[in-house]
């Protein structure tokens, strides 16, 4: 026979459900957070790394370019410009050019057309070459800005005119 004293609870009560749907509710909220940081992180990063890229390659791209140099047509000796053309020893396509246009630098060589030296997700502003005359050897200084929606940074290299 069943004892009348005891009383069985079969549930829970309306003020535990709402406070168990409470803290469910900020475990999801907190998951979506998170992997929204997750996702913006990973697109921060991508973009960093594509304007170190075209950072890299520019500069490469200058280096290769200021190999065996018969002559540096602009800029003259000790001034500066925003067009860097030269001629290299053995080169058919003479006059190599690198300059900006529309927020791009670009190298042109001979009577082709120009090619793409950044790409369009890279912003390129303030290039300027400066012919440097050093005892017994020439430089061209390099300076530009380059920047994306997340990043920005500034080129300022001497190279050897080899």
């Amino acid at each position: 026979m069943p004892n009348p004293k005891l009383k069985i609870n079969g549930g829970f009560t309306l003020i535990e459900t709402i406070l168990y749907i409470g803290i469910v509710a900020i475990i999801i909220s907190s998951f979506f957070l998170i992997s929204e940081q997750i996702i913006f992180s990973d697109n921060r990063t991508r973009q960093q790394i594509e304007l170190a890229e075209n950072q890299k390659f520019l500069i490469q791209k200058i280096n290769w370019l200021l190999r065996s140099v018969d002559t540096v047509n602009s800029p003259a000796p000790d001034t500066s410009g925003a067009t860097l053309s030269i001629n290299k020893i053995n080169f058919a396509d003479n006059p190599l050019v690198i300059d900006l246009n529309n927020n791009a630098v670009r190298l042109k060589t001979g009577s082709a057309d120009a090619a793409l030296l950044t790409n369009n997700s890279v912003i390129v502003t303030d290039l300027l070459f400066y012919q440097l005359t050093l005892p017994n050897q020439n430089a061209i200084r390099v300076t530009a800005n380059m920047r994306n929606d997340v990043a920005s940074v500034a080129i300022d290299k001497f190279i050897l005119i080899k």
